[in-house]
């Protein structure tokens, strides 16, 4: 299960991310905070000059940027008009882009990839409850207004406002993956609106440092073409000539697990085929023995622990019969496990799966990839259709735990269980998480990428997914801060899929579950 999107397939200020302890060590180094006095502005106030200070921004424009970010360089052009947005980013051999079209938000990764963004389902990447903003004052050592819109958790944003230009010249976003830095800098203004032309991303890890540096800005207007939504730039994985289904040969380890033989460079290697990974990985070690070149070392703690990877692209890469070129790849050290004799080095992750369509049955043990043109969805009455969510790379869904409702919860085949649910997810919800044992007390390791986490094992009275119900369902909810955080409630995973046959239908953003006889057993309907 690796959670973290590629390095160069997103938005790079989203990548920057440091311990939670960060924040207090960055207010420390800012300043003592000092209550508000007679002679400052209320919140109304300052919020009204930093307005005008800005100015109005026009209705369309252009702007290019230089980037530095990950150790790579590159070009950041950003059109707008209106509503309606699209940013496309080359860094060295890779190129992403994102935009908004009518009001639904796309992206497009650097395998060529378009991922729509479901409109209507609020990401809940920090606490539901977001205070009401609190005006404060610092030295740090110069005087700022602090405008923090912080929730119980502490988590949120601040907005550091300098008195004499009415400019943000600091803002620091604060989750429970840590705070982000970025720093403004060479205020202009053009066409009435003002914005800083220099700004850094920092989250005090070398390798995440980024900067950015405006070019141009050009106000003329931008043909609506420029913002429709593009089709993936090809087609990734290729099936042989007038074939439109392909059974892959697997193997399934005692996790449920399956296991699918990758062949690089003629070097066979075992894959796990696992739609919690958002996107292809392999292991560092096995992408330096391939002779791969590496690109932009990032740090992250998107997962069980902190590590360092990088990105590479590996000429050619097949699945039995189907065949990849020149594909991007994140590598990820350590990530090589023995299972029952089987060393996995690798994730077929989104990238993959989102150029299929893919059946995998757990009763039979069975894979079969479809080209995503040709394939029907299941015909069965007891068929579970359910809208998932794709923007970042896992399949998420609505699943409700003893009542209460989880928006992000991902469709995980890589995970080892049944139910993870997540240490944010938890402390929002406390009543979710209620042993219905009265134990509450089980506590258990698990490996996840970067490290070791524990877990508290619980029993969960009602789980609903979809519109069926199941009793009694064992879940293993994260016990270490920290582990897994952002924008994820938890996952589903192998042990509750075992009774099922899965679909993954990406294209349509649909993930159907045919229940075997052993499910019809367990589950029933939940009234709306």
């Amino acid at each position: 299960m690796e959670r973290n999107p590629l390095p160069l397939s997103a938005n790079p200020r989203a990548m920057a991310k440091i311990g939670w302890y960060a924040a207090v060590v960055l207010v420390s180094l800012l300043g003592a905070v000092r209550p508000l006095s007679a002679d400052d502005l209320d919140l109304a106030a300052v919020e009204k000059a930093v307005a005008q200070a800005k100015g109005v921004e026009p209705s369309t424009e252009a702007i290019v940027t230089q980037v530095t970010d990950h150790g790579l360089s590159g070009t950041e052009t950003s059109q707008r008009s209106g509503s309606d947005s699209r940013t496309d980013t080359t860094f060295g051999p890779f190129r992403t882009a994102q935009g908004v079209d009518n009001g639904v938000a796309w992206s497009q990764n650097a395998n060529g990839e378009t991922i729509l963004r479901t409109p209507g389902k609020k990401v809940t990447a920090l606490a539901e409850s977001v205070s009401v903003p609190v005006l404060a004052h610092v030295s740090d050592p110069e005087e700022r207004y602090v405008i923090s819109r912080l929730d119980s958790s502490g988590f949120g944003t601040k907005d550091f406002v300098d008195p004499k230009t009415w400019h943000i010249v600091r803002e620091e976003r604060i989750s429970p993956s840590g705070t982000t830095a970025i720093t403004y800098d060479d205020f202009r203004t053009t066409s009435g609106s003002t914005r800083a032309w220099y700004w850094t991303v920092d989250d005090g890890h070398p390798e995440n440092l980024a900067t950015y540096r405006i070019a141009s800005i050009e106000t003329a207007a931008i043909a609506p073409a420029t913002f429709a939504i593009p089709p993936d730039r090809r087609q990734l994985v290729e099936f042989p000539k007038g074939v439109t289904s392909v059974a892959l040969s697997v193997s399934q380890d005692l996790t449920l697990h399956f296991i699918v033989r990758v062949t690089i460079g003629g070097r066979g290697l075992d894959f796990l085929i696992d739609s919690g990974a958002a996107g292809i990985v392999i292991d560092r070690d096995v992408a330096q023995s391939l002779g791969l070149t590496e690109y932009g070392a990032y740090s992250s703690a998107a997962n069980a622990d902190r590590y360092v990877g990088t990105s590479a692209i590996v000429p050619q890469m097949s699945v039995g019969p189907l065949v990849m070129h020149d594909v991007v790849v994140a590598t990820i050290p350590h990530l090589g496990a023995d299972t029952i004799g089987t060393k996995v080095v690798g994730l077929l992750g989104f990238d993959f799966l989102d150029a299929v369509a893919l059946k995998i049955d757990y009763p039979t043990a069975t894979v079969t990839a479809f080209l995503p043109s040709a394939f029907v969805p299941p015909a069965d009455p007891n068929t579970m259709a359910l809208d998932v969510r794709l923007g970042y790379g896992v399949p998420m869904t609505d699943i409700r735990i003893n009542g209460t409702l989880g928006t992000q919860f991902g469709l995980d085949t890589g995970d080892a269980g049944g139910m993870l649910i997540f240490h944010h997810f938890s402390q929002r919800h406390p009543e979710a998480v209620v042993d219905a044992d009265g134990h509450n007390d089980t506590v258990q390791y698990r490996r996840g990428v970067g490290g070791i986490f524990t877990v508290k094992v619980i029993a969960v009275a009602k789980f609903t997914i979809g519109d069926e119900t199941f009793d009694h369902l064992v879940a293993d909810v994260v016990d270490t801060p920290g582990a897994y955080p952002g924008n994820m409630d938890g996952v589903v995973g192998p042990d509750l899929f075992n009774i099922f046959t899965m679909y993954f239908d990406y294209g349509h953003r649909k993930v159907y579950m045919v229940p075997s006889a052993d499910a019809l057993a367990m589950m029933h309907r939940t009234a709306p």
